[in-house]
C-alpha cells in the first residue's frame, strides 16, 4: 500500500525536453545579464551620487575650515591690538606719574620762592619798603550826610556855534 503523501509538488522540469531546458537556461542567463547590467548602472549612478555628495561635503568642510582659520586669525589680531593698546596705556600712565611728580616739585619750588619771609626781605632790601605802623593808618569817617552831586549839563550850542567851533579847531591843528 501506498501512503498518501499529501500535497507534494512535482518537478516538471525533469519531464521537459532538453531543448526547452536550454531555452529556459538562455532566458535565465539573459535575465541574469540584464539584471547585472542594471545593477552596474545603478552602482555607477549611486557612485556618481555619492561622489557629488562627497564633493559637497568636502566643500562644506573646506568652507567651515576657512571660516575657523579666519576667525582664529581675527582673534589673534584682536589680542595683538589689545596688547599694543595696553602697552600704550602703561606708557601714558608712566608719563602721567612723571608729570605729577614734576608738578609737585614745581609747586614746592614756587612755594619756596614766594614765601612771605622772602617777599618781606625783598621788599625791605630791594624796594626800601617798611612794615606798616599804626601811625600810618588813616581812617575815613563816612557817617556824615551822603550827598550826590551832579555835574551841570553842557550848554546847548546852536548850529552856527558848532560850525565855528569846528573851524577854530581845524585852524589850531593846521598851525
Amino acid at each position: 500500500m501506498q501512503k498518501n503523501q499529501g500535497n507534494l509538488a512535482y518537478d516538471l522540469s525533469k519531464f521537459e525536453s532538453k531543448e526547452v531546458r536550454r531555452r529556459q537556461d538562455l532566458i535565465d542567463r539573459k535575465k541574469a545579464k540584464d539584471a547585472e547590467r542594471k545593477t552596474k548602472l545603478e552602482i555607477k549612478q549611486q557612485l556618481k551620487q555619492e561622489a557629488k555628495a562627497s564633493s559637497r561635503q568636502s566643500v562644506k568642510i573646506m568652507f567651515i575650515t576657512c571660516s575657523m582659520v579666519a576667525l582664529l586669525g581675527f582673534m589673534i589680531y584682536a589680542r595683538a591690538q589689545v596688547f599694543t593698546l595696553g602697552q600704550k596705556v602703561d606708557s601714558l600712565n608712566d608719563d602721567i606719574a612723571i608729570s605729577e611728580s614734576e608738578y609737585t616739585r614745581l609747586e614746592m619750588e614756587l612755594e619756596a620762592r614766594v614765601s612771605t619771609e622772602k617777599v618781606e626781605a625783598y621788599a625791605s632790601k630791594e624796594l626800601g619798603m617798611e612794615k606798616l605802623n599804626k601811625s600810618q593808618i588813616e581812617y575815613i569817617d563816612l557817617s556824615e550826610e551822603s550827598k550826590i552831586v551832579l555835574s551841570s549839563p553842557p550848554e546847548k550850542q546852536s548850529f552856527f556855534e558848532k560850525i565855528t567851533a569846528q573851524i577854530e579847531a581845524l585852524k589850531e591843528q593846521l598851525s
